[in-house]
């Protein structure tokens, strides 16, 4: 089958904004700031070349040994700078290779579990590099390996509960009716949901600001409220039932 016929950049953009981005924006801000603008540009561009969508993907999942690698044979206080470079690189892979996939029409069942399964372990990988080469720079005692440890186990634990019930009672329809102005608790939570993709960034930056391994402080927090936040909604759904 043909592939079918590419738009033009502006016009991708354009209908990107109107639909994936937009909706996007109202949990993921943080993806549509920092991420999707340059993944876009980048999967335009590999639309015009052989590139497959899982290429693509893979290429992203080397960040994940790139990663142990800086965290182990680095400098602790030189490694967190270029381990959050790399996790932001590879999250911006993630995001291309699913634009791809829809530019070129090579979406796939397989595509988007390898994604996935890329995805989840690019994640720990980040915490727990971090934590290993903050305890080298502060002198090994194992500390700031078991926060970035826990925060990598208690995300997965919110994952795994959000796709049992997916897998269950399907994800909640969108409501037809139409949307209310969100109030202020919205937009809080909605913000704070949203820093997600913002913490490859923020661990190199602050480390280099001078906040040392407390920088890991910030996605265990963003784990906790994500496991509580889960469990919160499955119980009352199941409840319901």
């Amino acid at each position: 089958m043909a592939p079918p016929p590419l738009p033009s950049f502006l016009a991708f953009l354009a209908d990107q904004f109107r639909g994936r981005w937009r909706e996007e924006a109202r949990s993921d801000w943080a993806y549509v700031v920092f991420y999707r603008p340059i993944a876009a540009a980048l999967a335009w561009g590999l639309a015009h070349t052989p590139a497959t969508p899982m290429a693509v993907t893979l290429a992203g999942g080397l960040s994940i040994p790139a990663m142990a690698a800086l965290a182990v044979l680095l400098p602790g206080a030189t490694a967190v700078p270029l381990i959050g470079l790399v996790g932001w690189l590879g999250g911006l892979l993630d995001c291309a290779d699913g634009d791809l996939a829809r530019l070129t029409g090579r979406t796939s069942w397989l595509g988007r579990y390898v994604d996935f399964q890329v995805d989840v372990v690019r994640w720990a990988t980040l915490f727990v590099a971090v934590g290993i080469a903050a305890d080298r720079a502060g002198g090994g005692v194992g500390v700031w390996f078991a926060v970035a440890a826990g925060a990598a186990g208690l995300r997965r634990v919110a994952r795994a509960a959000r796709a049992y019930r997916f897998g269950t009672l399907g994800r909640d329809p969108p409501s037809s009716a139409p949307a209310a102005p969100p109030t202020l608790a919205t937009l809080v939570e909605r913000f704070v949901g949203g820093l997600d993709g913002l913490l490859p960034i923020f661990l190199g930056l602050g480390w280099m600001v001078g906040l040392g391994g407390w920088v890991l402080m910030l996605p265990l927090g963003l784990a906790v409220l994500d496991v509580l936040t889960t469990q919160i909604a499955n119980l009352r759904r199941y409840a319901r039932l």
